[in-house]
């Protein structure tokens, strides 16, 4: 296992070199891989490169557009470099179908692609799932939250959202669209148990680990070991530091947990971090769970 190394000092152009550069963790015919081909990759990397060196127009950018949560950002990452892309021309984004005054639905982003010649459709969704049954049917991956679960975003995605594209108000304003699912994310398998994927799984994607708190009180953490709870939207991608203050050995991340899990009934991302070049980078990520999770209020064991 393993993450990434982030290439820019600005965490929201590392958050998109990861968007357009990792697998998703799902291999689907109609899977949107971003990069066309190696030049491809490498103009949108040094697009990126510019960017970097003006950091604090990258911070404004974002700022300017307030609070939101982590899939309506994630979707701004993507839009930010499709409007620097000269592969692409983002001709809308996030476009209501509306009927009698009712919203119908929403289209993610719609393109055209100028090498192909063609008018695109994009669904843009970033997962995050721990497996907690016996086969990779999608229903046993399910989110943090608990409130939702592989098999339910898939049926929603193929049965409602893909087949906006053939309602009759976007085909009138945008002709015949080619509908694709840019679907990033990480799934996270019991602890040290065999990894069941999921059906349809890409094995190209990075996995990771999920246990519980009891288990993480037991492993045993080499001394030097510092980790770091990670909220919202710091899941996107790995996590680059440069100030040890904000990381905290086994113990005192084990207490942290512990208080997080009497607030909120829910797993925490915990990321384990290296020190290199006067950074610390991020070399390993676990969901840390209640003890029996998911089952409903069970309490943090210390």
């Amino acid at each position: 296992m393993g993450v990434q190394i982030p290439h820019f000092h600005n965490t929201h152009l590392n958050r998109i070199w990861w968007a357009l550069s990792s697998d998703s963790f799902l291999s689907l015919s109609d899977s949107v891989i971003y990069f066309q081909d190696a030049e491809h990759k490498a103009e949108v990397l040094q697009l990126l490169k510019l960017a970097d060196e003006n950091p604090e127009l990258v911070n404004a950018h974002f700022d300017s557009l307030g609070q939101m949560p982590m899939g309506r950002y994630f979707e701004q990452l993507l839009i930010f470099i499709l409007e620097r892309d000269q592969r692409y021309d983002l001709l809308a984004h996030n476009v209501q179908i509306i009927e009698d005054k009712i919203t119908r639905g929403e289209l993610d982003l719609i393109l055209y692609d100028r090498k192909n010649e063609e008018h695109l459709h994009w669904e843009v969704a970033l997962k995050f799932y721990l497996q907690v049954g016996e086969t990779g049917d999608h229903h046993n991956f399910l989110g943090p939250s608990k409130r939702d679960f592989l098999g339910r975003k898939m049926k929603k995605l193929w049965q409602n959202q893909m087949p906006l594209s053939r309602h009759p108000q976007i085909r009138e304003k945008y002709g015949s669209l080619k509908s694709g699912l840019f679907l990033k994310g990480q799934l996270f398998y019991p602890f040290k148990e065999n990894i069941i994927p999921p059906d349809q799984a890409n094995s190209a994607a990075l996995s990771f680990e999920y246990l519980s708190i009891k288990d993480f009180k037991n492993q045993a953490w080499p001394e030097e070991a510092i980790f770091k709870i990670l909220k919202k939207p710091d899941w996107i991608g790995p996590k680059d530091l440069t100030l040890e203050s904000e990381l905290f050995n086994a113990k005192e991340i084990l207490e942290q947990l512990h208080q997080e899990m009497e607030r909120i009934d829910r797993p925490q991302l915990v990321a384990q971090f290296k020190e290199q070049d006067a950074r610390y980078l991020e070399q390993e990520r676990y969901f840390v769970t209640t003890e029996n999770w998911p089952l409903p209020n069970q309490e943090a064991k210390l």
